[in-house]
């Protein structure tokens, strides 16, 4: 069976089956008024139901299954694969279900933690981690040795609460998650690792599929059991993707498709320490927060955030497909820009709210 038939259904089947299911959880939300709860976090004030997690994960998962089956059977997928991705499986699982149980409960946030941990350590247990790390700017790899599932476990909590913290506004998270599981598949195909590309692309078919009803207005949220699912998932691919070749260019390669959340995450420790707050203490400063300060609609927001992720995707991939020194330069060089628009946005948003705050004293 040709492979790229294989990953293109992987693709649409989610894509409808979480169309069909997403239009049955909206009347099911309303219907029990499993609504989203209001915090200083969100922008939104309707009851709108947080329970599109569900469609994603499962839609997304039971086509894994499905077609990674398929792909064993047709000789795309060596045996010794068949322990990391059983791992995966488990690992999503225990994520999406505390997720689940924290929508309906509120679960305080270090038994989140917890879960996040354990399947952090499913994975890694059954062998999968970061073994080597190319940096750009030295333009060399480092082998990462005994400190490989250390970075690795270190990332996939990382990652995994970047993508729960940005899901701020509508379609932010589905679009930005998208736009990565868009690339790490096609990193998968030009690596020739199709099951690692099967499960990319299943995740962006059932997010297209969710996204339908969470662009904004928003009619659905995915709640804690579909961000926690998609950030463990996208903290998971890069490792999976590059296992069996380049393993050096997962760790840059994720960070990089990855750079918008995990900044926006750096900064609200940063600030959250400053302050000596938790970190899980919810507040407005996040990125979409700031540009809705200076006037940016949510469809302007998601625009251009979703925009900027697919553009430096773009030559992220370009520089796996590529791999030459100038390649190298432009993606450090995006790398910086980005930086550097986070803290010019910073130091913006200072000054607007202390002539916010000025104004309000007059």
């Amino acid at each position: 069976m040709d492979y790229i038939f294989l990953i293109l259904s992987a693709t649409i089947m989610p894509f409808f089956a979480n169309l069909l299911l997403m239009s049955i959880l909206l009347k099911v939300g309303h219907y029990y008024e499993w609504y989203d709860e209001i915090d200083e976090r969100k922008v939104h004030t309707g009851n709108i139901p947080r329970i599109g997690g569900i469609g994603i994960f499962w839609t997304s998962v039971l086509s894994i299954v499905l077609f990674l089956f398929i792909a064993k059977n047709t000789q795309l997928m060596d045996t010794i694969f068949q322990r990391q991705y059983l791992s995966v499986i488990i690992a999503c699982v225990l994520i999406h279900l505390v997720g689940l149980l924290d929508d309906f409960k509120n679960l305080r946030p270090h038994y989140k933690l917890l879960a996040q941990v354990g399947a952090a350590l499913i994975f890694i247990g059954a062998g999968n981690s970061f073994q080597q790390v190319f940096i750009p700017i030295l333009d060399r790899s480092v082998e990462l040795g005994v400190m490989g599932p250390v970075v690795s476990f270190l990332w996939i909590i990382g990652v995994t609460n970047a993508i729960n913290l940005i899901d701020g506004i509508d379609g932010l998270s589905g679009s930005l998650s998208g736009v990565a599981a868009l690339y790490f598949g096609l990193a998968a195909v030009s690596v020739g690792n199709y099951p690692a590309a099967i499960v990319s692309m299943a995740i962006l078919g059932a997010l297209l599929g969710f996204l339908f009803f969470n662009f904004p207005p928003a009619k659905i949220f995915m709640g804690d059991s579909g961000s926690l699912y998609i950030g463990f998932s996208m903290s998971i691919l890069p490792i999976l993707v590059f296992q069996s070749s380049n393993p050096s260019y997962a760790l840059p390669y994720g960070a990089t498709l990855l750079v918008i959340p995990i900044l926006d995450t750096l900064a609200a420790i940063i600030r959250r320490r400053r302050r000596k707050q938790p970190f899980h203490t919810p507040d407005k400063q996040h990125l979409h927060h700031k540009l809705l300060t200076f006037g940016y609609s949510n469809h302007t927001i998601l625009v251009i955030l979703t925009g900027a992720s697919t553009f430096i995707g773009y030559f992220a991939f370009l520089w796996v497909r590529v791999g030459t020194p100038i390649t190298t330069y432009v993606l450090t060089f995006l790398w910086v820009t980005v930086l550097f628009f986070f803290l010019v946005l910073h130091y913006i948003n200072k000054k607007v709210r202390l002539q916010q705050q000025k104004d309000r004293m007059a």
